[in-house]
């Protein structure tokens, strides 16, 4: 789970509105990733992804 501050709520919402063409450039596993390494978040890509 990650947490969003009040701050970013502009951000998030933009982010929300562009989902649909988000998921088109970034698949879900892609995107898992990248949100686990960039939150330092140490993960075995075996108990990850198929």
């Amino acid at each position: 789970m990650f947490s969003v501050s009040r701050s970013q709520d502009e951000v998030v919402k933009g982010y929300i509105a562009r989902q649909r063409e988000h998921n088109e450039q970034e698949d879900f596993n892609a995107e898992l990733r990248r949100l686990l390494v960039a939150h330092g978040v140490e993960f075995d890509p075996r108990y990850v992804f198929d």
